[in-house]
């Protein structure tokens, strides 16, 4: 039994090391490549019983693309399926060590297999996924994938053991970031303290100075927030550089200046008063950056 129906992102699981290389680099792909993988889930009674909510991970499979993927399960299902399901994710495996501006447009069925043969197995699928960097979306699937009911009451149990398959299609492949998606590719780079990326977001027409809804926090407010590595020291120049106001409030009429003092960022409290950002601003709550640091 197949069935469609819609999958959910995945709830940014970490990606776990793995040792040893892949045997075929990634690299950008206009033409399909398809993998078929398996994983076994065994001691499934007492993983059931004990109540246990860890994920657990496959092995990583390659294709003849350098596609690296992986299936994330968890016995005791996660989220909203918590203790009634079984939950089920295929992974981009070495998200992290892609191209900045990656992107896979995937089609992919998830079954779980059935001791008595494939015309008894359960499946679901998506025919047309993207997986990409920004927004974060490196794992697709299914909270409630099955039942844990129907898991017993069908026979999927073998030996205490469920096995899983994927089939995966790689339809295309591309590193490039979108002008219309530019300044939301901007705030992860910035985030990532890329600043090579962050020029590129630049050039592709993000704004220097726009703001990102909800905390209306620009990507110098973003440099300000991340940590005091050399990275986003490094963007935070380039944006001032580039114009970047030095001055403007977020939601809380907080400044980046304010951002920085409170973060104990001393580098970027430098940077930030040589370009000319205002010390006697202050937040919505009356703080000012002599506050922020008087509290450090």
């Amino acid at each position: 039994l197949i069935e469609d129906d819609d999958d959910d992102e995945g709830m940014d699981h970490a990606l776990e090391d793995e040792c040893g290389d892949p045997p075929v680099p990634w690299r950008p792909q206009n033409q399909q490549s398809t993998c078929e993988f398996t994983h076994t889930i065994s001691s499934y009674s007492q993983k059931r019983e004990s109540g246990c909510k860890k994920a657990e991970y496959s092995a990583t499979t390659v294709d003849s693309y350098g596609n690296r993927w992986r299936l994330i399960v968890y016995v005791n299902g996660n989220g909203r399926a918590s203790n009634h399901h079984l939950s089920l994710f295929l992974q981009v495996a070495d998200a992290d060590e892609l191209p900045f501006g990656w992107k896979k447009a995937v089609s992919y069925v998830l079954t779980l297999e059935h001791p008595s043969g494939p015309s008894l197995g359960y499946a679901k699928r998506n025919p047309d996924k993207t997986f990409k960097l920004c927004p974060k979306a490196i794992d697709w699937g299914w909270s409630q994938f099955i039942t844990s009911d129907r898991i017993q009451q069908e026979g999927y149990i073998s030996n205490d053991s469920l096995t899983v398959r994927a089939s995966v299609t790689v339809k295309s492949s591309s590193v490039s970031i979108d002008p219309e998606d530019a300044e939301l590719y901007l705030k992860c780079a910035v985030e990532e303290g890329n600043a090579d990326a962050v020029e590129a977001c630049l050039s592709q027409g993000a704004g220097v100075n726009c703001q990102f809804k909800d905390d209306l926090y620009t990507p110098l407010h973003t440099a300000c927030s991340s940590s005091t590595s050399e990275g986003s020291l490094e963007v935070l120049k380039l944006l001032l550089k580039r114009g970047a106001d030095g001055n403007a409030c977020n939601k809380w009429r907080e400044t980046p200046l304010l951002i920085a003092a409170n973060n104990g960022h001393r580098a970027a409290v430098e940077a930030l008063l040589e370009s000319g950002a205002d010390p006697s601003l202050c937040s919505e709550a009356g703080w000012s950056a002599l506050t922020f640091a008087a509290h450090k």
